[in-house]
């Protein structure tokens, strides 16, 4: 027959136990419960790797998003234009209007321009690059070498603020302009296969 322990000894046991002394817990014991977190912690672990992989991002999703910016705002044909504007004008106000050119958000200009970069600079800076097939080692280095290089002294790309800022010219090449954002962030695509 198993040895009996007196109520009052369980009750104090119990209580210790509960109260985190367990001064009678021995050896075996111990190691089943080290097991069970050890458990816990496995199980929790494959949770987050489960729900890692269904969410992976890929980096076709910014480029896809910036690709169409581009060429839903005609950023290019628009920066042709506001080109022919300012060399017609020479300097360009900030408060100038620019013919309507350029205008969103209630703004006409320079100001919507602003907007408009914050708005993309937010998107940049919120994209989940750490959720990036290569982890969080291959988000920081797209973030912090691919993307935000491109706009420093111009934009605080970790903060979202206007340095010096773009005009239309200078933002649409920064975006698609040969070996810039869109053509560096296709080539860390590739060659990472992110």
């Amino acid at each position: 027959p198993p040895q009996q322990v007196p109520r009052m000894e369980r009750v104090i046991y119990a209580d210790e136990f509960m109260n985190g002394s367990p001064d009678y817990i021995d050896d075996a014991e111990d190691e089943r419960l080290h097991r069970w977190r050890e458990e816990e912690k496995d199980a929790e672990r494959d949770e987050n790797v489960e729900k890692n992989k269904a969410e992976d991002v890929k980096l076709n999703m910014l480029i896809a998003y910036l690709e169409e910016e581009v060429a839903t705002n005609l950023l290019e044909a628009k920066a042709r234009d506001w080109e022919s504007y300012s060399a017609s004008r020479g300097r360009v106000e900030d408060d100038d209007p620019c013919d309507g050119l350029v205008h969103g958000y209630g703004l006409q200009g320079q100001g919507a321009l602003d907007v408009y970069v914050s708005e993309i600079m937010e998107y940049l800076k919120e994209f989940p690059y750490e959720k990036l097939n290569g982890g969080r080692v291959a988000g920081a280095w797209v973030r912090d070498e691919v993307v935000a290089p491109l706009f420093k002294g111009r934009w605080d790309f970790y903060s979202n603020r206007k340095r010096i800022g773009f005009d239309l010219v200078s933002f649409a090449n920064t975006l698609n302009g040969p070996h810039m954002l869109l053509d560096r962030l296709r080539h860390a695509r590739d060659s990472a296969h992110l």
